[in-house]
Parts: structure tokens; sequence; C-alpha cells
């Protein structure tokens, strides 16, 4: 689920949900609600669209940007790894997105299987709205603000999110875990980034270390 409202600034109090034990604040229109979507209030008052899911939006682009490999009819596809087993399909296809087609790629799948709600491993069709898929994956695609990236965790270009792909590829169990909290883009800026929330007492766990790593 995305919060879409504009975010006021003002002071905020900090309370504890006794029951769950997470710390939750007073956002927008003295609503209270949990340190993430406190955080989606803050980025959205400085322009940005946001969901809070974790690598829900990684697994999902990944499924929309590989979904005719996932399913091609291809002969010992369950007696070797994913990849090894489609090793040239997914080169090509990694070199595709290098190129910028990452938003054709999730238009014609979208528009196939969306409204059937086809099953896909890692797919949430509930979770993310087709216009702002492909608004990520056109910003994801823009490489003429390349220089203003630091690292591939900060902003998308082509070239970051086949890199994405790629790990995804080799090892898609352990490597679709510790993705942060938010997912975050501004589109008139073609920016996106990732942002891990914490509140007070939590800490980063081993596997999203080594994400944010």
């Amino acid at each position: 689920m995305t919060d879409r409202s504009d975010y006021n600034p003002r002071s905020y109090t900090q309370a504890k949900d006794v029951q769950k034990g997470k710390s939750t604040w007073k956002g927008q229109d003295e609503e209270i609600v949990n340190v993430e979507t406190y955080a989606l209030q803050h980025y959205e008052h400085l322009g940005y669209k946001g969901y809070h899911c974790e690598g829900r939006i990684v697994t999902t682009l990944f499924g929309l940007l590989f979904w005719d490999i996932i399913f091609a009819p291809i002969s010992g596809a369950f007696e070797d790894t994913f990849y090894h087993a489609r090793e040239c399909l997914i080169e090509t296809r990694l070199d595709e997105i290098c190129e910028g087609k990452a938003r054709d790629i999730i238009e014609i799948v979208d528009h196939n299987h969306r409204e059937r709600g086809t099953w896909c491993l890692g797919v949430r069709w509930d979770l993310f709205l087709r216009d702002d898929l492909l608004e990520i994956a056109e910003v994801c695609a823009d490489s003429e603000r390349s220089s203003r990236c630091m690292t591939s965790v900060q902003c998308f270009a082509g070239d970051a999110l086949a890199c994405l792909c790629r790990v995804l590829c080799e090892d898609y169990a352990q490597r679709g875990s510790g993705v942060p909290d938010l997912f975050l883009w501004n589109y008139a800026e073609k920016y996106c980034k990732f942002v891990e929330v914490k509140g007070p007492g939590d800490k980063l766990q081993e596997n999203q270390k080594v994400r944010i790593s």
C-alpha cells in the first residue's frame, strides 16, 4: 500500500505500542502512524512518491522484466540453476535493460497479465499500480543523470537495474532479502532510492547490513 497525501511538517510525538513493542509517531493531520509511514510522509513533502514494500518492489520488477524467460519452455529447466538453464536468454535481457528497454518490457507484460491477475513468483499486482511501475521503470532507464548517481542503491540507471536483476538471477532466494523498507522516486527529477528506516532501539539485521554495504 502506498501513501499519497501531501505532508505538512510539524513537531511529532513519540508513543509506544505496548502490544507490539514498536514506536508510533504523530504524522500528518495528527494521525498516529508507524515510523515507516512517518518517513513516507516526510519524503512526500520533498516531492517523492513511495512505497513501504521492502523487497516486494524488487521481486515485482524482476518478475515483470523476466516474465517470458521465467516461463520459457526450456529442456532441463529444473535440473540446473535458474541462471545456468537460461543463460543466453538472461544475458540478452540484461543487455536490453542496460539499453533502457525496461519500461517497454514491463508495459507489455502488465498489459497482458494484470487484469487476469496471472500468478508469478514475487509479482504483486495488488501492491503496485501500473502507472507507478511504468514511472519507476522510466526513471530507472534514464541515464542522463548518471553523473549524479553515487551508487546503484541511491539511483537506478539501466546498468544498475540490470545489476540488481543479475544477482536475483544468480541467487534469488538469498539476494531477495534484506532490501530497505522504503522505495522512493521523484519522477520530475528522474531520481529514485531505497531508504532503510529504524525507530528508537531498532538495529540493522545482518542481511540488511549486506544490502547497505
